[in-house]
């Protein structure tokens, strides 16, 4: 589960945290990505309205990227060059501090990136020691808006691509 609000992401087990790290999520906090994301490549998006980590309900499955090493790429979120997924933090533009606010003891630092979700190494190792090594693993990102929550998580809803703003 990812609280992207507080910048922290939990694996559950039996229904028990057993595992949490500090995680930075989309510059733009808005719950939904832009209409148009998934038809616009990655070079395309300009503007902070493209920097969203979308809240819903996706699945994760271990990926791999020459940049960042392995990966847990969220299957629902795929455009036509881009996807969405959790890895190492990226310190590419030192200016932005990544790596400082995944230190900071506060969620309002945690809103820096394009919509992927940043850790650090030891927190990438932990997840990936205690999720399975399967396809569809389940991850619940949470809206900054919580009145969405019972919209995004009503138990019919299966995974499936990131709703819009406009339904």
């Amino acid at each position: 589960m990812l609280d992207k609000t507080r910048g922290r992401i939990f694996v559950f087990e039996n229904g028990r945290p057993t595992f949490s790290g500090a995680a930075l999520t989309g510059e733009n906090q808005s719950d939904f990505l832009a209409p148009d994301a998934f038809t616009k490549s990655f070079a395309e998006q300009k503007g902070l309205r493209y920097k969203v980590t979308p809240a819903g309900r996706y699945t994760v499955s271990p990926g791999f990227d020459h940049a960042y090493g392995v990966t847990l790429d969220v299957n629902e979120v795929q455009g036509t060059d881009w996807d969405i997924a959790i890895h190492r933090v990226w310190l590419g533009a030192p200016s932005e501090h990544r790596d400082a606010r995944l230190r900071s003891p506060g969620g309002e630092d945690k809103h820096i990136t394009y919509g992927c979700i940043d850790v650090d190494g030891s927190t990438m190792e932990g997840l990936l020691r205690r999720l399975p090594n399967a396809d569809g693993t389940p991850l619940y990102i949470l809206p900054a808006d919580e009145r969405l929550i019972m919209q995004l998580f009503q138990p019919s809803q299966a995974a499936r691509r990131p709703p819009s703003p406009d339904g």
